[in-house]
């Protein structure tokens, strides 16, 4: 009785080591898929697989049905980050966002600055904040395009000008430094709002973990302020300073923007080939700036 156990024990044994090798049968095999098509229902998830390099009109159609007793969690989030506010839902393929960012310094150049202004770039500054707000499309071939409004604001300064500049019936004039007097600098300001149209498209090349991008586009400036600076040291040594309203700056302009790099750090050059100044003796003077963008 005892061998018989044996033997039926040594079977069993033997046809489960058999059974634990076994391997699945394969009821399909699909390589080079077309299109996968996956939804999901309070029922369960629906798994659609059209066309495969062998057979374009094949179609598989396969539902995986949750337990009764199943239950499905699903998780909303919104991240808030400095340069990127996103409130946007798919459409299509793309999507819309809405965010912040832009943030630029650089120098400024005025190319045909007459020379009694005496220019120097290295002591004049651009500070913009290019997208206070901003609306921004994604394209599918990894790209967008830019919308938004901010603001610019530009210093043409000079600290050896020979004359000082002086405004009056929307034109900028130079004159003499008072008698006796020493100039110390002389300077031209714009404040202007300005609302930014660029597209943007990633190139797929990575620096330091952060995808390179290439940007161009136009930005139409509305220039809200502007003023004319001067100081100088009178006789007694006293620092003398004098600010001029009304200077004639051009309202309206429209600037050309390059920019290329990285989401946290990015190089831009700008140029308008509109004049600064718009009065008759006024000097005709454009802008160009290069500089750094950050979160652009």
């Amino acid at each position: 009785m005892k061998k018989y156990i044996l033997a039926a024990i040594t079977v069993l044994c033997a046809a489960g080591v058999k059974a634990s090798v076994i391997q699945p049968d394969t009821i399909i095999k699909v390589t080079d898929v077309r299109e996968v098509v996956i939804t999901e229902s309070p029922r369960g998830v629906n798994y659609i697989i059209n066309g495969t390099a062998a057979d374009s009109a094949m179609s598989i159609n396969y539902t995986q049905i949750y337990a009764p007793d199943a239950m499905v969690r699903t998780r909303q989030s919104r991240n808030f980050h400095l340069s990127d506010i996103t409130a946007a839902t798919s459409v299509g393929g793309s999507r819309w966002d809405i965010f912040i960012g832009g943030l630029g310094l650089g120098m400024v150049c005025a190319p045909g600055a007459p020379d009694e202004m005496q220019f120097e770039p290295a002591k004049s500054f651009e500070i913009n904040w290019l997208y206070a707000l901003g609306v921004r499309y994604n394209i599918p071939w990894n790209a967008d395009i830019r919308l938004g409004m901010g603001f610019v604001w530009r210093n043409y300064r000079s600290t050896v000008a020979g004359l000082r500049m002086v405004s009056g019936d929307m034109n900028v004039r130079f004159e003499p430094w008072a008698e006796g007097g020493t100039g110390c600098n002389t300077a031209i300001k714009t404040f202007a709002m300005q609302f930014p149209l660029i597209y943007t498209q990633k190139t797929g090349v990575n620096i330091l973990g952060n995808q390179l991008s290439v940007s161009a586009g136009a930005v139409l400036n509305v220039s809200t302020y502007a003023s004319v600076k001067n100081g100088w040291l009178d006789t007694s040594g006293q620092k003398v300073r004098e600010c001029f309203h009304g200077v004639g700056q051009r309202k309206v302009t429209v600037d050309f923007i390059g920019v290329v790099g990285t989401h946290p750090v990015s190089a831009f050059v700008r140029y308008s080939s509109q004049s600064v100044l718009t009065g008759d003796v006024s000097p005709r003077f454009k802008s160009l700036s290069a500089g750094l963008m950050f979160l652009f």
